[in-house]
């Protein structure tokens, strides 16, 4: 921090007195520090303008939802009925609760 601010100046009005800041930054650094880019920090894919990330290959790509049970798969019509039946059963016990209130 001390050697990014020996470049790039801090206004005194900014350090006030008794801060922490200031106490830090009236210090010289121990090491000299470069913030000049490293020459291997680009890979050379960037100097040949190759994509660095792969475009999504459709839209809306991406996780999807979750697998479904495995197991004994019913028919559309099987659990058509299946459901007739649950709403049968549903209807005849209405009916019996309403005997059994009178």
């Amino acid at each position: 921090m001390r050697c990014w601010v020996r470049d790039h100046p801090v206004s005194e009005s900014r350090l006030q007195d008794g801060s922490a800041v200031k106490a830090i930054l009236s210090k010289q650094p121990q090491l000299n520090a470069s913030f000049e880019p490293h020459p291997d920090a680009n890979p050379p894919s960037r100097a040949q303008g190759l994509l660095r990330w792969q475009m999504n290959p459709d839209r809306n790509w991406g996780p999807k939802p979750r697998a479904a049970k495995s197991g004994k798969e019913e028919s559309v019509e099987d659990r058509r009925l299946k459901g007739a039946k649950k709403a049968e059963d549903g209807r005849v016990k209405r009916k019996a609760d309403v005997i059994l209130l009178k």
